[in-house]
């Protein structure tokens, strides 16, 4: 695997690729104003119907990591209140690692999410922030086989994750904090399972959990 050590956010956006685990400084990785072009067939910019807003999309991407260098905060970060910080499509063999990522820096009416996944498989999510206003934390649609561990998700304005059409997700010892609404919503999918997670209010995650249509029967929830 390929592995570069990044300083800057066109850095980081040039060397995203196949087979290749990018490092991160600590500092803040501002997504809202980045030049749009020059970079791989990977980076994707979608254009927004609102605002003129934009959002990152990486894409078709297999064996691709990003880790926080560790030894201070790394934060990746837009402004852009209607986009998703990062959405994932068709892609395989994702590691993210000791980052933060959200909505910065007001606090304000957002409709775009922090992380969403589709059609994606094999994912690994450790030691990761995930921060509002975005509406939810964690998307996942079409999506299997995905970890997410040891990590957080607060301050979203319309719940904590919502997966559908999903499968063999597992959720270990996260927290979920200050969060306006802490729904998690679970449509169509099967093998979900929440282990040792907590919620910052009087209530435990099957009083949150809401199972729409045709759910699968292995859905667990372990103490």
């Amino acid at each position: 695997m390929h592995k570069v050590t990044c300083a800057t956010i066109e850095s980081f956006l040039e060397n995203i690729g196949d087979n290749t685990q990018i490092i991160l400084e600590p500092g803040i990785y501002d997504l809202s104003n980045i030049v749009m072009s020059g970079y791989s067939d990977n980076v994707f910019f979608r254009e927004l119907q609102v605002r003129e807003e934009r959002e990152l999309v990486l894409r078709k991407l297999n064996k691709f990591e990003i880790i926080g260098a560790g030894y201070d905060k790394t934060k990746i970060i837009t402004s852009q209140y209607y986009a998703d910080v990062f959405s994932f499509e068709r892609c395989s063999n994702i590691h993210l690692e000791g980052i933060e990522l959200g909505h910065y820096p007001d606090a304000a009416y957002c409709s775009g999410d922090v992380v969403s996944f589709l059609d994606c498989q094999d994912i690994n999510i450790c030691s990761v922030s995930m921060f509002g206003c975005g509406v939810r934390g964690l998307i996942l649609a079409d999506t299997h086989n995905l970890t997410f561990s040891n990590s957080v998700i607060e301050k979203c304005s319309d719940g904590i994750t919502y997966m559908e059409h999903s499968t063999d997700v597992a959720i270990n010892n996260c927290e979920f904090s200050k969060n306006e609404s802490n729904d998690i919503i679970l449509s169509h999918c099967d093998n979900i399972f929440f282990e040792s997670c907590s919620i910052d209010i009087d209530s435990n995650i099957s009083n949150v959990l809401k199972l729409r249509d045709s759910c699968g029967d292995n859905i667990k929830i372990i103490d």
